[in-house]
């Protein structure tokens, strides 16, 4: 059997490039408390939401955002 894991350090690292605290996120930028502890757990999130953030802060290649990982377990 194989999972998919998702790794959203892309995108921590982006914003810690960019100086956006997780605080910022939540107050500036109106991102959920909840989806920060989602990608944090490394859980899935709709292709909407993926696509407003990416356009949100720039980013063009989904690449940038999130790398997926196919696990055998």
């Amino acid at each position: 059997m194989t999972i998919v894991v998702f790794d959203y350090s892309p995108f921590f690292e982006m914003m810690k490039r960019k100086g956006i605290s997780q605080s910022q996120l939540i107050r500036r930028f109106n991102v959920s408390p909840a989806l920060l502890s989602r990608m944090a757990k490394r859980r899935n999130m709709t292709l909407a939401t993926m696509s407003c953030l990416m356009k949100t802060f720039g980013i063009t290649d989904v690449r940038d955002f999130v790398r997926i990982r196919y696990v055998r377990i």
